[in-house]
């Protein structure tokens, strides 16, 4: 009579233990959905990359930039907003999302590579410039050539009329272009979406 309650015992334990390994699958599956990443829309991506080319920048001619170094540094965290989808203020995480590679709109992926691309030549030029002129007292004026100041108005130009028509497909309100701006203000122009 023993040796049948310790096979219907050791039963009930073996019951026991698969059941609770069944249930922390489920809880385990339950919790990896529940703080998976959650993957952001196309238009949740333009909408932070708005913000991250709604800055000093992108707002009127280059020469308003007195000087380079902010101005490249601003470049170079946008191309990484661009890219990665993170935003930083400074070494601090404002915003994760996704980068240009996962944008699923193919149009749209492939505008955010043209526009990488051009940024990327901006950086490259100023950084030229600066390079150029290092450790001469004109170092600060090195980005002050018309020529460079012309090619990076008609860049900017460019990225931010880019930019400005997926915003407005999506219904995203649209930045001014760079060379129209005549003060830093944020306030989008009127009838914007």
């Amino acid at each position: 009579m023993l040796g049948g309650l310790g096979v219907g015992l050791g039963l009930t334990v073996a019951l026991i233990s698969a059941a609770g390994v069944i249930v922390a699958a489920i809880v385990g599956a339950l919790l990896t959905q529940k703080l998976r990443h959650r993957e952001i829309s196309d238009k949740d991506q333009f909408r932070d990359w708005r913000e991250a080319f709604d800055r000093a920048a992108f707002k009127g001619p280059y020469l308003w930039n007195s000087d380079p170094k902010p101005f490249l540094k601003a470049i170079t965290d946008t191309i990484r907003a661009v890219n990665t989808g993170a935003r930083y203020d400074g070494d601090r995480l404002i915003s994760s999302g996704k980068g240009k590679a996962r944008i699923r709109n193919p149009r749209w992926r492939s505008e955010m590579d043209d526009i990488e691309r051009e940024l990327s030549y901006i950086r490259r030029s100023v950084d030229e410039a600066i390079r150029s002129d290092a450790g001469e007292p004109s170092y600060m004026t090195a980005h002050l050539d018309p020529s460079l100041a012309e090619h990076m108005d008609k860049a900017r130009d460019d990225v931010i009329s880019r930019l400005n028509a997926i915003w407005s497909d999506l219904r995203i309100p649209v930045l001014p272009v760079p060379t129209t701006v005549t003060d830093f203000s944020t306030e989008p122009p009127e009838g914007d979406p």
